[in-house]
């Protein structure tokens, strides 16, 4: 059934955002080394989701892709979200079929609406994310990719939207959420103890040169 088959592909993603905060505790984020590391955990992440896919036919998969790479590059920037769509790409490529070229597409999409978020927040980093904002960004992504689904070679797409659209318009946007925000508490802890680190610092610096 899809729907177990995609719960299943999901709760690899929740495992995910435990790694990804484990990851973050110990490599800076806004160090080259903790994109670098982020962005093979999200791309490791969504090639473990496409070998355990939902198949509708032979070579044409469903998995949570989407959810994966939009969020890295959203919360992680370019450097992560590129490392984990190439890994992306390249094993939809090793796996071929049919759906292999919407499978890339779908990949790149989900890369660029992350990179526009990304740019977009830290435009007006004082601003925080909301939990509407990640549920509208979650349905974005995905509406996307089910317009995409029009590209792959399934002679009876209405019956492909019947069986998909439920599921990915009405529990993948859920998902995002979810892991979108276990992901935001982490990013607005890093930045929490950062700012102390930095009034730590100021202080001590004001310490040592009062006469």
């Amino acid at each position: 059934m899809i729907l177990i088959d995609l719960i299943y592909n999901l709760s690899v993603l929740v495992a995910l955002s435990v790694l990804s905060g484990f990851i973050d505790t110990r490599f800076n984020r806004t160090k080259l080394e903790g994109r670098i590391l982020q962005g093979l955990l999200f791309g490791i992440t969504a090639i473990i989701g496409m070998w355990h896919p939902f198949q509708l036919v032979e070579g044409i998969i469903f998995d949570g892709r989407s959810i994966v790479l939009s969020l890295c590059t959203l919360f992680f920037g370019p450097i992560s979200g590129v490392i984990a769509s190439v890994l992306a790409i390249l094993f939809r490529i090793y796996l071929g079929g049919g759906g292999s070229l919407t499978g890339v597409i779908v990949i790149t999409s989900s890369f660029l609406i992350g990179l526009i978020f990304f740019l977009t927040k830290n435009r007006v980093p004082e601003v925080k994310i909301t939990k509407l904002q990640l549920y509208a960004f979650g349905v974005l992504v995905n509406g996307v990719m089910l317009m995409l689904f029009l590209t792959l070679p399934y002679n009876d797409k209405l019956e492909m939207y019947k069986i998909l659209t439920p599921t990915i318009l009405g529990v993948y946007p859920f998902a995002t959420l979810l892991i979108g925000k276990i992901l935001l508490d982490q990013e607005e802890n890093y930045n929490f103890i950062k700012k102390i680190k930095e009034s730590e610092e100021n202080l001590r610096l004001i310490h040592e040169n009062i006469p």
